[in-house]
C-alpha cells in the first residue's frame, strides 16, 4: 500500500470516526431536548391541575374552566406524543370527568358580610386568582389564548380579585369595630360598600351588597345615636 492510500485511508477512519461521533452528538442532544421538553410539560400540567383544583368555586366562571381544561388538554396530548403511557391516558380521562362535572355551587350565608369565611381562605383565593393571572397572560404570550379568550379571563379573574380584597378589608374593618369601635371602622365600612357596588356578575353579589348596607347603616345609627346622647 501506497504512502498516499495509507493516508487516505487514515483520513478515511477520522472522517468515519468524526461522523460518528457527531451522530452520537446528535442522538444524545435529541435526548436531552426530550427528557427536558418531558419535564416542562409535567410541570405544565401540574400547575395548570393545581390552579384547577384549588381556585375557589365562586370563582369558577365557565370561561376560566374552559381555558384551564383547553389547556390542559393540549398539555397532556404533548406529552402522550412524546411518552405514551397507560397512566397518562388515565389521568388524561380522570380530567375528563372532572370537567364534565359543574361544580357544586357554595351557599352564601344570609348574613354574612363576606363572600370568604375567614381570612386565611381570602388571602389564599387572592394568591391563587393572582397565579392564575399570570398564567393566563403566559399562555397568551406563548400564542395558546386568544386575545378575546384572555381578555375575558383575565377581567373576571381581576374581578374576583377585587372581590377577595374587599372581603379583607370588610374583616379588618369589623376587627377595628371590636377594638377601636364603631366611628373608626365606618369610612372602611363604605369604602368597602363602594368598591363592591362597581362589581358585576359576581356570585351573591347583591346578597353581600344587602348586608354590608344593612351592617353600615347600624353603625351609622348607633354613631348617630352615641352623638345625640353625647349632646
Amino acid at each position: 500500500m501506497s504512502p498516499t492510500e495509507t493516508g487516505l485511508l487514515i483520513l478515511a477512519g477520522v472522517l468515519a470516526l468524526a461522523i460518528a461521533a457527531y451522530v452520537a452528538q446528535m442522538v444524545e442532544n435529541q435526548r436531552q431536548a426530550r427528557r427536558l421538553r418531558l419535564m416542562a410539560l409535567k410541570e405544565s400540567i401540574r400547575r395548570a391541575a393545581y390552579l384547577l383544583d384549588s381556585l375557589p368555586v365562586q370563582f369558577q366562571t365557565a370561561e376560566i374552566r374552559q381555558v384551564l381544561g383547553a389547556t390542559l388538554n393540549h398539555f397532556w396530548d404533548e406529552l402522550l406524543k412524546l411518552e405514551r403511557k397507560a397512566e397518562y391516558l388515565q389521568q388524561k380521562e380522570a380530567l375528563q370527568q372532572q370537567l364534565a362535572q359543574s361544580p357544586e355551587p357554595v351557599p352564601y350565608s344570609a348574613d354574612s358580610l363576606t363572600l370568604m369565611p375567614d381570612k386565611d381562605s381570602a388571602r389564599r383565593a387572592r394568591a391563587i386568582l393572582r397565579e392564575l393571572a399570570q398564567f393566563i397572560k403566559q399562555q397568551h404570550e406563548k400564542g395558546q389564548l386568544s386575545v378575546q379568550t384572555a381578555s375575558l379571563t383575565l377581567r373576571q379573574v381581576k374581578s374576583g380579585y377585587h372581590r377577595v380584597s374587599c372581603d379583607l378589608s370588610i374583616m379588618d374593618a369589623r376587627d377595628i369595630e371590636s377594638g377601636r369601635g364603631p366611628q373608626v371602622a365606618v369610612h372602611q365600612y363604605r369604602s368597602c360598600l363602594s368598591k363592591l357596588r362597581a362589581l358585576r356578575g359576581q356570585p351573591h353579589i347583591e346578597r353581600q351588597q344587602q348586608n354590608l348596607q344593612a351592617h353600615l347603616a347600624q353603625v351609622e345609627q348607633l354613631l348617630d345615636q352615641t352623638a345625640k346622647d353625647g349632646d
